[in-house]
């Protein structure tokens, strides 16, 4: 805690001075303003030298006690480990003799970080992971059971000819790959490891850069490639290498020059997200992020060690024992325990939301809002305010959340208790266009109850009301909407969380952005459309006047662009869904090395292009599964797929034949 009389002092410790004694810690509020540091006594058992490779590092069982120890065993076997409740991360590496504190500043918590919120609120599930890496790897093994997982880390190399491991990948529901830099950077440049840790500093132009990147990139596709080939289909986290903590030409030049080492790494890691992007269970990790959320001139070991190493600060005091100036700790030095934890546990954090985002369980589809004191500050019709107070600050940030949520493919509507007219008026007026009627699916202003209004806009749709979240300044509108939809999913937190929810939480995310995705307003609006005109006509001659063209595919292998759509169609459709069945990448996989067949159906009439909104599986003589959009409900694409999808099955087998599995929301 800081005195409010007190004089906030920054430690120099990360910038070395060239004149003066370093300052002092303040150990009392009298000293500093600070709080006496919490004593933690740590005891370790540290093996001297890199761990051999094949031997796992493993995380507590979240059911054992949570203390741990470092005890190096025979390759292939397990290493067991305890540690105090508080994450100390002595397991990322042998101390090499390095001097252990026997007094240490209270760890940093997650509590201490504005995590975005969750909108389920249910306790994670037990997860395991398989870690590939070496030492930035093997960093993460988390050192308690909070976020429920349990991870074991293989001395993995980065080099082409880098086996990995015999191990039973059937233990585990993911894995992470750490990227060595220096072994990229050894094979790029032909040198020995050493003399390529010195690539950076040798670069002399934009040259000189571009035949480095263009040596990298067959390395990396080609490692990624050997690593697809070698590993079961289980969804995979390559992990960015960390970038420069800060520019080594100086202060005033050259930072955004290509030589920059910077530039150069963040180019790399582009190689490395775009050789990701080749394979759909292959997933890539912004850790970069993450060390600069929790801290990373606290983490990243480029202060003392090169750049190539990219790694997580270590103490190697052991190696400098002769020296006529004794080794200081480094860690001690840079505060690595107390963030390290943090950045292990933001870390497990983001994969495991990946992983929610990879299969969801009720996903957002749909945001509702209200209009005052929601999508703008006050209440417009009343207040004298200029434009620009209403939006400054948390509102235009609340704006630019739900635009990039529509940007993912999700729907907006409005649900607001006003006149109809004026309120769009003043919409205009307050944004200026920055969002507009165009951007929502469905309006509802009015003076009516606004959950009979949501009602209305979930037969608009056609969604179940847990792929919607309700947003509103008012509790006791929420507590009606709620009442009446319980399901139906409504943020009661802070205004400043909005953003960070929409943004940030697993429900609101998708694995990937698609065409049909730019358009979903669109076509769904055109749904509402089509709806309003069958009132009014005959059947045969409302379908006759849409000019509705479907367009049938069949695929019998997952590469392609549109397999990527077909894979997300089925495992995000829940009401015309034959089974309910979540298909993982290897199963998807195994079905056509199997022999299945998948038929998919595009829509598009005379309103709006839908892309791909039908697919049925099939195998042998048996319709697997079959899936439907629920933005063509009765314009007969479903007839005409599953027509298709008979006929190729009867090919096969003397009868064609499906099931029908009550999921309770199909």
């Amino acid at each position: 805690m800081i005195a409010s009389d007190s004089r906030l002092e920054i430690s120099a410790t990360h910038i070395p001075a060239l004149t003066g004694a370093r300052p002092s810690r303040p150990t009392s509020p009298s000293d500093g303003g600070c709080e006496q540091p919490i004593v933690v006594d740590v005891l370790v058992t540290a093996r001297i030298g890199p761990r051999r490779p094949g031997v796992a590092a493993h995380s507590p069982d979240p059911a054992v006690d949570t203390r741990r120890e470092n005890l190096p065993k025979s390759a292939g076997t397990r290493s067991t480990a305890k540690t105090d409740p508080t994450p100390v991360a002595d397991h990322v590496h042998g101390r090499h003799g390095g001097r252990i504190p026997q007094r240490a500043e209270r760890n940093m918590t997650s509590r201490e970080l504005p995590f975005w919120p969750r909108l389920t609120g249910a306790e994670r599930p037990a997860r395991a992971f398989l870690i590939l890496g070496t030492c930035q790897a093997g960093a993460l093994v988390p050192s308690t059971p909070t976020l429920n997982i349990r991870a074991d880390h293989y001395l993995v190399e980065s080099y082409l000819h880098s086996p990995v491991p015999d191990v039973d990948f059937g233990k585990y529901d993911a894995v992470v790959i750490g990227t060595t830099l220096r072994h990229i950077l050894q094979h790029a440049t032909g040198k020995s490891l050493v003399a390529s840790d010195a690539t950076f500093a040798r670069l002399r132009n934009e040259a000189d850069v571009e035949a480095l990147i263009a040596a990298c990139k067959p390395i990396i596709d080609q490692r990624v490639a050997t690593l697809h080939e070698q590993l079961p289909g289980l969804p995979t986290f390559f992990n960015s290498i960390f970038e420069p903590s800060y520019n080594y030409l100086g202060n005033l030049v050259g930072r955004h020059d290509p030589t920059s080492p910077v530039e150069v790494v963040r180019r790399i890691n582009k190689l490395i997200y775009d050789a990701c992007r080749a394979y759909s269970n292959f997933h890539f990790v912004e850790v970069n992020d993450i060390l600069n959320w929790v801290g990373r001139s606290h983490i990243q070991d480029d202060a003392i060690l090169s750049a190539s190493h990219a790694s997580i600060i270590a103490d190697h005091g052991g190696l400098d024992q002769g020296r006529l100036v004794p080794p200081i700790n480094v860690e001690e030095t840079y505060e690595t325990r107390r963030y390290i934890g943090t950045f292990v546990e933001t870390f497990w954090r983001i994969v495991c939301d990946d992983l929610d985002v990879i299969r969801p369980v009720k996903p957002v589809k749909l945001i509702i809002i209200d209009l005052d004191d929601t999508l703008w500050r006050g209440i417009a019709a009343e207040d004298d305010r200029a434009s620009w107070e209403r939006v400054e600050g948390w509102p235009i940030g609340f704006v630019e959340a739900l635009l990039f949520f529509r940007k993912r493919g999700g729907l907006l509507a409005v649900c607001s208790k006003n006149d109809h007219d004026s309120t769009l008026q003043r919409l205009s007026q307050i944004y200026d266009g920055a969002i507009g009627p165009d951007d929502f699916v469905s309006m509802k202003i009015n003076w009516e109850s606004k959950a009979n209004n949501i009602g209305t806009i979930l037969e608009e749709v056609n969604f179940l009301p847990e792929n919607v979240l309700f947003i509103d300044d008012n509790p006791r509108e929420i507590d009606e909407v709620a009442a009446r939809f319980p399901t139906l999913q409504c943020f009661r937190g802070s205004h400043y969380d909005w953003r960070r929810l929409i943004l940030r939480a697993a429900e609101t995310q998708v694995p990937l952005v698609t065409e049909e995705s730019q358009t979903r307003t669109e076509s769904t609006r055109a749904l509402i459309q089509r709806t309003e005109q069958a009132t009014s006509a005959s059947r045969e001659e409302w379908l006759k006047s849409l000019d509705v063209q479907v367009s049938i595919r069949i695929r019998n292998t997952t590469s392609g662009p549109d397999m990527a759509r077909v894979f997300e169609l089925i495992n995000k459709t829940n009401q015309f869904n034959t089974n309910g069945h979540r298909w993982t990448q290897t199963e998807f996989d195994d079905f056509f090395k199997a022999g299945g067949v998948c038929v998919h159906a595009s829509l598009k009439d005379r309103a709006v292009d839908n892309g791909i909104i039908g697919v049925v599986m099939v195998g042998g003589g048996s319709l697997t599964q079959a899936v439907l959009s629920c933005r063509v409900f009765g314009l007969g694409a479903e007839v005409v797929m599953g027509s298709v999808a008979t006929r190729i099955a009867l090919a096969r087998a003397p009868k064609a034949q499906g099931s029908i599995v009550d999921t309770g929301r199909n």
